[in-house]
């Protein structure tokens, strides 16, 4: 339907074709094996998301922001078509859209939605995650913050569930230890759950957040537990605040 390319790059497994089709800049359709992989639309200005958003038929749809390691924001994706919209670097603090990238439908942009949305919006995260899972049922991090929604919504046995998933995927992650104490806990099992818990303290976890929850969980269990530590309690929570 684009006809013949500009260009041809690649070998014959994977090829990229480059099309120059106006309005845009250009277009690149990556190939592997004789799939479409994903197609990389580059505009020839720079435009707000919502005004894209509308054209494409994607105003109804939730997107969420997609940050680099450190959080800075690089884009917003709609994970029910495979759309991402990335900013321009030139205009980084305006948020403006430069590129429009069609990927096939992933379990990951699900995810970042779920775990942006958790707190308001518990229940529609719940099904982000569930279709996430669908999609890829040996998503770790998916199975994980499944198993704190649903501690958070006091379903703990499914809860328990999940979180033995997670670290069965991941046996090496620490937060998944840390929830499954958390779980553990409200399930009645306060003394190996609060041990649990200080062996987390005792590995110094990363980063400095991490620790501070480690912290605030372990002085909460042991002011709730059998023996009300309040003075080792207090202690925790100092130390969660340093």
């Amino acid at each position: 339907a684009l006809g013949s390319p500009q260009e041809t790059r690649g070998e014959t497994d994977a090829i990229e074709y480059l099309y120059r089709i106006d309005p845009f800049d250009q277009v690149v359709v990556t190939c592997l094996d004789g799939t479409v992989q994903s197609v990389v639309i580059t505009l020839a200005g720079s435009f707000p998301p919502a005004t894209l958003a509308k054209e494409l038929g994607l105003a109804q749809i939730v997107s969420v922001v997609v940050p680099d390691e450190v959080g800075t924001p690089l884009g917003q994706v709609f994970p029910e078509r495979g759309v991402l919209f990335t900013y321009d670097p030139r205009e980084a603090d305006s948020r403006l859209v430069s590129q429009v990238i069609l990927d096939p439908i992933d379990a990951q942009p699900f995810v970042l939605r779920a775990e942006f949305r958790s707190k308001k919006h518990p229940q529609e995260s719940l099904a982000d995650l569930d279709f996430a899972l669908s999609l890829d049922g040996n998503y770790g991090r998916a199975h994980w913050l499944r198993a704190k929604l649903l501690h958070d919504l006091g379903r703990l046995e499914e809860a328990r569930r999940s979180i033995a998933a997670a670290q069965q995927i991941e046996p090496q992650i620490i937060e998944y230890r840390l929830t499954s104490a958390a779980i553990d806990f409200d399930l009645g099992e306060t003394e190996s759950a609060t041990e649990a818990t200080r062996a987390v303290v005792a590995a110094s976890p990363e980063p400095a957040s991490l620790e501070a929850e480690a912290y605030l969980q372990l002085g909460n269990q042991l002011a709730r537990g059998r023996n009300d530590a309040f003075a080792e309690a207090i202690q925790a929570h100092q130390k969660a605040i340093e």
